[in-house]
């Protein structure tokens, strides 16, 4: 299955609004209270995490951070916990430690270290930068710096399938371009609200990578993909004439760009290299225009060093 994680009201995602002294404090602090599996949750959405917390299974991470937002209120808690796939006969204990009002650390470990001291941790480790990391973690952008978007763009999502990985905003946006972006997308931008963003997104990529997008094998197997929202889609199927499915036009290769134009939005996809990018764009976004747009964001995205970081390797920013 693949597992699409949304950059909005997610469960969790790699965000690359958030600077690498972060991923390496929760680094840190795992290694100090000696936990491989440690994460930081904003308003329900893991936006921090160690490489091992990302390599549980997207059930795993979607169970976790479902708890974590439904805690009610203390400084911390110690919670005994059965992962479904990783340990479902031996329960672990999940330290949860409040920063700020909708802000934790959390941890999984076993016997040790004591809940004391694991807060004494985190006072030495998290103190400092609580403020700071709950701005960049609500930052309505969601792009790191340098990732300079038209305004006609109201959406994307980037997937890595090699990697496993993705990012996504849904206000991605950051500057107001030439005058004939202006102009082209006076009037729309913002016209959409998030949650339609979101949904229009979503159906877009159910409808292209169910049926049109290729999906990369490697050694015969499948990779899945983890991105964020809580959204559970199926990976596109490899597409030959053997296995029956012909796409809607009966042809049986395999199609690497697609769009669809509505009173709404327009939307385009791409399938370069080893990545798939799903971008929403204003309406009055001329038809002509939407590959050479994509193909800007698609190049944006790729040359951008932190965006790198967060498709390669573990999801750090």
């Amino acid at each position: 299955r693949v597992h699409v994680v949304w950059q909005h009201n997610a469960h969790s995602i790699p965000s690359t609004s958030i600077p690498l002294c972060f991923q390496q404090c929760m680094d840190a602090f795992s290694e100090a209270v000696h936990s491989g599996y440690g994460c930081v949750s904003v308003d329900g959405k893991i936006i921090v995490a160690t490489e091992s917390w990302w390599n549980l299974s997207p059930l795993e991470i979607g169970l976790l951070a479902h708890l974590i937002a439904s805690l009610p209120p203390a400084r911390c808690q110690d919670i005994p916990v059965y992962l479904p796939r990783a340990s479902n006969k031996v329960a672990h204990r999940m330290l949860v430690f409040s920063l700020l009002e909708g802000v934790h650390v959390c941890v999984l470990c076993d016997a040790e270290p004591s809940l004391r001291r694991a807060q004494d941790e985190v006072g030495v480790y998290w103190s400092g930068l609580t403020e700071r990391l709950v701005k960049c973690a609500r930052n309505p952008s969601s792009v790191p710096p340098g990732v300079d978007l038209s305004p006609s763009v109201l959406a994307f999502c980037l997937v890595n399938l090699r990697s496993r990985r993705c990012v996504s905003s849904l206000k991605p946006s950051t500057f107001l371009g030439d005058s004939i972006n202006n102009t082209l997308s006076a009037g729309f931008q913002g016209e959409l609200s998030t949650e339609e963003r979101h949904r229009y997104l979503v159906d877009f990529y159910k409808t292209v990578a169910d049926n049109m997008l290729p999906s990369q094998v490697k050694d015969g197997v499948k990779q899945e993909t983890t991105a964020a929202n809580g959204a559970q889609l199926r990976p596109p199927e490899e597409v030959t004439p053997a296995n029956g499915r012909l796409l809607h036009a009966g042809i049986p290769h395999k199609i690497t760009e697609s769009y669809i134009c509505t009173k709404k939005y327009k939307a385009y996809t791409l399938h370069q290299d080893e990545y798939n990018l799903f971008v929403l764009l204003t309406p009055n976004t001329p038809t002509f225009a939407l590959r050479k747009a994509t193909m800007d964001v698609y190049k944006t995205l790729t040359d951008n060093k932190e965006v790198g970081v967060a498709l390669e390797g573990a999801p750090v920013n």
